[in-house]
């Protein structure tokens, strides 16, 4: 994670209502099955359960006025084995990272690719104050670039969550709370 500021040209910021209708016509799938899901999600429900629920967390990321992408997260309880026994953790999900088409392997002005800026931006958020210092992401087995760019930034673990999907996970340091 490298925690340097968004280029000028990008801004970023919790979603509220007033995005409903940048959220209606976000693109970012180009014809794959999990690019379809992650749209339909977008443009679905991605802001009725951040303004829903208190625990749901979505960004928004703007060029201008135009939406570049959407990250979001919520907490998780997941079971995890320890040895002999099975133990309630408390995790993070990364739950959606969507660029629209446009901006797909984009660079901004200052290098960075616009998809590590996102995931940069939306690991430092899931992290700030929570008590549980695992992060996990589920995401379509044929996904590489998502698998690739979730592991490049330490999501490395790999477990099975169903026939198309797979769970990955990592271990941060936590984030101390934002004081104003």
């Amino acid at each position: 994670m490298t925690g340097h500021a968004p280029p000028p040209e990008l801004s970023f910021r919790r979603a509220s209502g007033h995005d409903a209708q940048r959220f209606e016509h976000f693109r970012c799938s180009r014809g794959a099955f999990y690019e379809d899901e992650v749209e339909q999600f977008v443009c679905g429900v991605a802001l009725e359960h951040a303004l829903e629920f208190a625990g749901y967390n979505l960004l928004v990321f703007l060029e201008g006025e135009r939406l570049v992408a959407v990250a979001g997260h919520h907490r998780e309880n997941l079971l995890a084995n320890h040895g002999d026994r099975t133990q309630l953790i408390m995790t993070t999900r990364l739950q959606v990272l969507a660029l629209a088409t446009e901006d797909q392997g984009r660079h901004c002005s200052d290098g960075r690719r616009v998809s590590a800026l996102v995931l940069d931006t939306l690991i430092n958020d899931a992290l700030v104050g929570y008590e549980g210092d695992v992060l996990t992401a589920i995401v379509a087995r044929e996904n590489l670039c998502c698998l690739a760019l979730l592991e490049r930034h330490g999501l490395r673990s790999q477990v099975e969550y169903d026939a198309l999907h797979v769970r990955l996970s990592g271990h941060f340091k936590r984030k101390p709370p934002i004081v104003k």
